[in-house]
Order: structure tokens, then sequence, then C-alpha cells
């Protein structure tokens, strides 16, 4: 479908952001994700489980932690690689994302490999001699000084294993723990994959700009560079999104007025029959959020990602999900996977805030705050089947029928295959 400048599609924000919610947490497998999204994005910290989990469980009926190792890892329906920030990455985008290992290569040249070209062909004789190895089983003990103090340590085997990895000589195998296990490219993609050619540079970077909306549904041309992950001016993304739109791979919308641009997937939501799905824990780096000036500006939904901040600063706490039902953002929380809790594991919900107005249009809503609850258990009940927990401890402080939603969730079973609480 073709929507030319003059042709833009107007709508207004509430049905904007019910498209968008039914577009990303309509239900299929990590590998269906990874298809829709492009690209989903990994960070270690595991309050809840990590965030590329939870990215997956408000998508995937029946998704457990560390479910989507199998899909990648055996499978490979996807790599785990470098796309916006380290990522789990749809197979299918590799050849595009080639034109990373140049982008980061220069640094990675000239910081590592060209200084130390006997010690990167040891490692690489290593892995090849060896197999799989992560950074401490390399068996290379030079240390540099001037590094001590960096992001990855003074070991010059770990800097070696990073740099062969952007320059896309080796790959990540699998993790343990969260560390890389790294292997020789080769012997980690599909031989399929790696025989594809590598698109020219305007080629690669017109997928990474359709990809970006792939992964969004919508976009603002002027979302943050950190939303692009693009080592290019503005110029040639504006000049890639032009040409997308000209060959109708992407969309533009008005939304209250306001410049987007949509994928394909995005304007059938829009044009769908169909409610968005009910209640949803949402992961703070999930592709719904990754233009955050543009959920301030299009949705009125100011969101902050605090984890880093010193606990004073927070405004909100520091492992806050956003909660959307249906057209709009109504709740957000403050919560944590409790392994040390009194009877076992639970989910422990330290704090919960209504966004404004969320609360009376939920009294107004059909069936009221009543049907919201028990949307908000049935959340609960999958919630609590993803962490492995069956049950929920809740303070004081939290509305005593949202508490009590919550605890009622988490005793109920949630059953893998039906998708339904056990009655």
């Amino acid at each position: 479908m073709t929507v030319g400048r003059d042709a833009a599609r107007r709508v207004g924000a509430r049905d904007a952001l019910r498209a968008s919610l039914a577009y990303h947490f309509a239900p299929t497998d990590v590998g269906g994700v990874l298809a829709r999204h492009a690209s989903v994005q990994y960070d270690p910290l595991a309050p809840l489980g990590c965030n590329h989990d939870l990215v997956f469980a408000a998508r995937v009926p029946g998704y457990r932690i560390g479910d989507w190792r199998e899909p990648l890892y055996e499978e490979r329906v996807g790599y785990d690689g470098w796309d916006k920030q380290a990522s789990l990455i749809d197979i299918d985008g590799q050849p595009a994302r080639r034109i990373y290992h140049r982008w980061n290569g220069d640094r990675w040249l000239e910081e590592v490999l060209r200084p130390w070209p006997d010690e990167t062909a040891e490692v690489v004789g290593q892995l090849h001699d060896r197999g799989p190895l992560d950074a401490a089983s390399v068996d290379l003990d030079t240390h540099v000084h001037a590094w001590r103090d960096s992001w990855y340590g003074p070991r010059l085997a770990k800097r070696i294993l990073r740099a062969l990895w952007h320059t896309g000589r080796v790959a990540t195998r699998r993790r343990e723990h969260g560390r890389h296990v790294y292997d020789l490219i080769e012997r980690v993609l599909p031989a399929s994959v790696l025989a594809r050619p590598t698109p020219s540079d305007a080629d690669a970077v017109r997928r990474l700009v359709a990809d970006r909306h792939r992964a969004t549904g919508l976009l603002r041309p002027t979302a943050p560079a950190e939303v692009w992950s693009l080592h290019a001016p503005a110029a040639v993304r504006h000049r890639a999104i032009a040409e997308l739109v000209a060959r109708g791979e992407l969309s533009e919308v008005e939304v209250d007025g306001a410049p987007h641009h949509a994928a394909p997937g995005w304007l059938e939501a829009l044009e769908g029959t169909s409610p968005a799905p009910g209640v949803r824990f949402v992961a703070p780096l999930d592709p719904l959020l990754w233009d955050r000036p543009g959920l301030r500006a299009t949705f009125g939904f100011d969101y902050l990602w605090e984890v880093y901040k010193p606990a004073a600063q927070r405004r909100w706490g520091y492992y806050v999900l956003p909660v959307v039902r249906g057209d709009r953002f109504v709740a957000r929380i403050d919560a944590i996977r409790d392994a040390s809790a009194t009877g076992g594991p639970a989910l422990r919900l330290r704090r919960w805030w209504w966004e404004a107005e969320a609360e009376a249009t939920v009294a107004r809503s059909h069936g009221g705050r009543a049907a919201f609850l028990d949307e908000l258990a049935a959340a609960v009940s999958r919630f609590a089947h993803y962490l492995g927990v069956q049950r929920a401890v809740v303070p004081g402080g939290v509305p005593k029928d949202v508490a009590d939603a919550v605890r009622s969730g988490a005793r109920e079973p949630w059953l893998a295959s039906g998708g339904e609480r056990r009655p």
C-alpha cells in the first residue's frame, strides 16, 4: 500500500495507541516476535527476568524466563549480535547488519586488532582448535594497564574477542550467566545466511530504517538518534524514509497532526476490528517505548528508566513497568521477583501508580472496574507462570482491590496449552 505525502493517513492519538498495542502484543512465538519486530534489545539486569524476556513474555503465550535460548541458539531463528545496542536479531536481518562491522570496526581495529596481531591470531587459533570459549577460558594472560578502568577491563583476551565480535569474525554461540561464549562466525550462523551478498551501504541503511519501523510499528522521523542507531547523518535517514515511502514499504501517518511513518503491519492493526489484547506489563526497553519523547508528545505518557539513577533521584522506582490496556497506558508498577521471600519465590509488587485519568476511564469502560480487575488478575496469572512463582506479596499503599487481584492472579495457575487461568 503506497501512501503519498499529500495523502498521509490522519489518525487520533487514541486510535493510534490502540493500533500500536494491537500490533505489538498480538500473540506469536519467539521467532514470530523477531520476524515482526526485527530485533529485541538485550539487557542483563534481571529483577523480573531480563528485558528481552519481558518483551517475549508480553507476546508469547506460555513463555517462561529463558525460553528464547533454544529458538536462537539451537533453531537459529535469530542471532545474538549488535543492532540497537546488544540485541537478539531476526536471522534474515544479518546481511544488512554487516554494516556495523565497518561502522564499529574502525575503533576496534585501531585499539586492538592492529596493535596486537600475534595475540589476535592466537585467540582465533584457540577458537579454531578448542571450540566455543568465553573470555575467561582463553589462554592469554596479557593485561593492558591503560585499560584497567575501562568498561571491558584490562585483560587483552576479552578485548580481542570483543573486537573480533564487533568486526564480524566471531559470533555468540550462547551465553552463560549473561557472558558471551564465542565461536568462529562460520560455525555459528547458517551457511545459507553467510552466503547472502552484503548489501550496499544505501541498501543496508534502508533496511535498518525499515526495521526500526517494524520494531516500533509507528515512529516519528525526528525520533532520537539512539532509536535509529545509525552511523550516518540525519539527512541519510530522511532520504531512506522517503525512498521507503515511495516504494510503499512505509506509509505516512499524521497522529493529531504530528508526522509519523508506519510499518505495513501497523496499518493492518489500525484497520483491524479486533480489540487490542488485554492488560500487559511492558518491558522497560520494549520497542513500544523506544521513542520516549514521542510517547510523551504523542500519547502523553512520560516514561523514564531509572535503574542507573541514585535512589534519591528516582521519580518512580528502580525497575518500573508500564501497564497497558486497550487504547491507553493505565498504570505503572515497581516490582521484582523476590527469590528470598518467606514461603518461597514470589512476585513482590512494591508500588502501583494509576496514570492520570486512567482510574476514572477504567470505571467508565465496558464492565467497569470489575472487568479491569479480572483482566489484571489474568495478566498476573500469566506473569506468575513466566516468573515461576505461585504467589504475590503486596505491601500497604497499593489500592486494596488491585492488591487482591494481584494476589488472586498469582495463586491461579495459568494453563500454557489454553492460555487461561484454571477455573
